[in-house]
């Protein structure tokens, strides 16, 4: 396989597990405070990436410059985007949420643009204001007819909006530092991850009750360290090494299709025709997007 197709595949296989990720933080956030989950979720994934990363013998300690993007990525990709994403999760449904993860290439889009210098063409600004459009559909019109302006499910969207652009710099901090390698980068995220949790992490666990916790719960968890933090972190790294950020940018948009689909088939949440008329409006912004992207690359 080529390696920009492996990377495409990365990317897309990445996302389909962070969409887990938002069906899985549902069940978390009703279960479990939100720092110990993810203190939990980090303390289980690291020992894995040390021991990926001992057997490829690529454990070192970088430089200071490279640690504080590492750092920086950590904070915006791994530490406020789980934490606003699980907050916002609190407010509204899963499939909600998904949907407005979908305006990710949009704003990866616009970073790209004013971090990177990327040029963006018409197209990729109709995309953009596409992507805008179904948002305004989803938290707007379908708010009117499915939850009667619901102020908390407003409130929770405004947080994944915000978890959304968390992951969006987390992106752009990564392409600017390709230093480490795909697995290596993924262990010090996650080790930085870990540390900004602790302290947090700690005071709710002593104030929780730990015999309370059943195996399915165990399951949860360990799903939650493995697959979302190990598994997805070292694909997207490693495919972004190779993919340039605006087809990072249109990829990311398996995410939201994933959330929908998994909303749907463990959760029973239902999908509105608005939620469709807001998903059908970003996807044509994605499509937009990757069109103007497959002519440059």
């Amino acid at each position: 396989m080529k390696p920009i197709y492996r990377a495409y595949l990365d990317l897309s296989s990445a996302m389909i597990i962070v969409g887990s990720s938002v069906v899985i933080g549902k069940i978390i956030t009703e279960q479990f405070p939100i720092f110990m989950a993810l203190m939990i979720r980090f303390a289980v994934a690291l020992p894995l990436l040390i021991l990926f990363s001992y057997r490829k013998h690529t454990i070192y300690i970088p430089s200071q410059r490279i640690l504080t993007q590492v750092f920086l990525q950590a904070l915006t990709g791994v530490f406020l985007f789980n934490v606003l994403l699980l907050i916002g999760l609190r407010f509204t449904s899963a499939s909600q949420s998904g949907l407005i993860t979908s305006v990710t290439p949009a704003i990866i889009a616009i970073l790209g643009w004013f971090f990177l210098h990327e040029r963006l063409s018409r197209y990729e600004w109709g995309g953009v204001l596409l992507c805008v459009a179904g948002v305004v559909v989803i938290n707007m019109i379908g708010s009117v007819d499915t939850v009667n302006l619901n102020i908390n499910s407003l409130i929770g969207n405004l947080f994944v909006l915000g978890a959304v652009t968390c992951e969006a710099l987390f992106t752009i901090f990564r392409k600017t530092s390709k230093d480490l390698s795909a697995i290596v980068g993924a262990m010090w995220v996650t080790l930085f991850g870990l540390l900004l949790c602790l302290p947090f992490g700690i005071y709710q666990m002593l104030h929780f009750d730990l015999s309370s916790i059943t195996l399915e719960q165990i399951g949860v968890l360990l799903y939650y360290g493995v697959f979302v933090s190990a598994v997805a972190y070292v694909l997207w790294f490693r495919g972004l090494d190779v993919a340039p950020v605006s087809v990072a940018g249109v990829l990311s948009g398996v995410l939201p299709i994933s959330v929908i689909v998994l909303s749907a088939l463990f959760l029973g949440e239902p999908i509105t025709v608005y939620h469709l008329i807001g998903l059908g409006l970003v996807i044509g912004g994605i499509v937009l997007m990757a069109l103007t992207s497959s002519r440059t690359t």
